[in-house]
């Protein structure tokens, strides 16, 4: 059935008025954006779940991050499927795909908001552990304080979006705010962290450079079992040994390690790839929206934007070192390979030993 012999509403059909086939690649996009995204921040949140090692407070961030990115892509195939079903083959309730429009645009535009203020906190924490005292660093990211933080980083996009999104204050009015607290205000903080990130190790480099003694940051290389490998940051779990934290003092100031800027690198591409990701869909925000070829520009913004949500897990896969431990360990089933097992997973482990040892 062609989508000419359906009756339609004016609000879906100006949702999409362009040809049937931008609506099927779109869907491919989407259900692409769907089938990779899924697994890979399953992953990430997984491997958080099953190893201490990969539990620091910049991974509290990843996994905020991760959590975004999965319920965005969660949310993708049943609204497309709805929605293409009803205006391509005329089958489903054009009422029920308007109300799961609605309900997705509040998901996707609260999950952006999440991404994005959760890229600032991790700029910000790169940036005042490498740049700042270590006893800085430690009384700013409590336990207590992380939690709080990562509230707020769900509140503040849901009261925007409610407040401005379904306020009836206008459409226009609500995509020229959300162009710019989308794009150009935190794009300017991220970048100012890195930027003082990068200076302070320039700084640190000249130093090497003109000293006669080679710091260990230079070229040794950081085995698994030294205390370094936490030192992307202080590890979150409260009963960690405080000697962990105290041996790493000097490298909180005054030496920088290899795996510390590393990990800020890691940091950097997520946000190189959010940017190239947003940028599109931010600038598609500033045309006129009656524009039909705006529409459709606006259609593809958005399928880009969608892509973000799987872009992180394939960077973490490829460049954080124990990320791709933990990985390879789980793909393979390989539990007893995973560094520093989670009481979790220790306990999964005994439950698992125990029934086989006594079935039923």
């Amino acid at each position: 059935m062609s989508r000419s012999n359906v009756s339609y509403d004016a609000p879906v059909y100006d949702l999409f008025p362009f040809h049937d086939v931008h609506l099927v690649l779109l869907s491919v996009l989407y259900g692409i954006a769907f089938i990779a995204g899924t697994p890979g921040n399953s992953l990430v949140i997984l491997a958080v779940l099953l190893s201490k090692k990969l539990r620091t407070t910049t991974n509290t961030f990843v996994v905020n991050l991760s959590v975004a990115d999965l319920l965005t892509c969660l949310v993708l195939i049943p609204v497309n499927a709805n929605v293409i079903s009803t205006l391509y083959f005329g089958i489903g309730d054009l009422q029920v795909g308007l109300t799961l429009l609605l309900v997705t645009g509040f998901i996707l535009y609260t999950t952006l908001g999440c991404s994005i203020l959760t890229l600032i906190c991790i700029a910000l924490n790169r940036w005042l552990l490498i740049t700042r005292p270590l006893t800085t660093y430690q009384k700013v990211y409590t336990p207590k304080k992380i939690a709080v933080c990562l509230m707020f980083v769900w509140v503040i996009p849901i009261v925007f979006v409610l407040t401005l999104g379904y306020s009836g204050l206008g459409k226009r009015y609500f995509i020229v705010v959300l162009a710019v607290a989308m794009f150009p205000i935190p794009l300017t903080v991220i970048i100012a962290c890195y930027v003082l990130i990068w200076r302070r190790i320039n700084r640190q480099v000249r130093s090497m450079a003109s000293s006669s003694h080679i710091p260990e940051v230079s070229n040794e290389p950081i085995t698994h079992n030294s205390t370094e490998t936490q030192l992307d940051d202080i590890p979150t779990d409260s009963t960690q040994p405080q000697a962990r934290s105290n041996s790493a003092m000097t490298t909180g100031n005054d030496q920088l390690s290899r795996h510390q800027i590393q990990i800020t690198k890691n940091m950097f591409y997520v946000v190189c790839a959010f940017v190239l990701c947003v940028g599109p869909y931010a600038i598609s925000l500033v045309p006129a929206i009656t524009d039909i070829k705006f529409v459709l520009v606006s259609q593809y913004a958005s399928a880009i934007l969608v892509f973000n949500s799987c872009i992180n897990p394939l960077i973490y896969a490829t460049k954080h070192r124990d990320f791709k431990t933990v990985f390879r360990c789980i793909v393979s089933r390989q539990w007893d390979d995973i560094p520093e097992p989670s009481d979790f997973l220790k306990a999964v482990r005994r439950s698992k030993c125990c029934g086989r040892s006594n079935p039923v």
